[in-house]
């Protein structure tokens, strides 16, 4: 990378969006940029490198630990 910051691109519908992804997740947004799209007309620019929470990953570990514990209570 020449000197420069990294950078994510978020494609969304309309301005606002990038907004609340900016709220929702902590990013910051850097500016939002028009796309030629007719369902995703924006990309939403922001500061470093910003990955959607991996909520699914997140649920099915948890669920396993409690399947686990759960089985560890059970007299056999």
């Amino acid at each position: 990378m020449n000197g420069e910051k990294p950078e994510s691109r978020h494609a969304a519908t309309d301005p606002d969006k990038c907004r609340e992804m900016q709220k929702k997740y902590g990013w910051k947004l850097l500016r939002v940029e028009p796309t030629k799209g007719k369902i995703l007309k924006v990309d939403c620019v922001f500061e470093g490198e910003t990955e959607f929470p991996k909520y699914r990953e997140e649920i099915l570990k948890r669920s396993r630990f409690v399947i686990v514990n759960i089985l560890r209570l059970q007299p056999l």
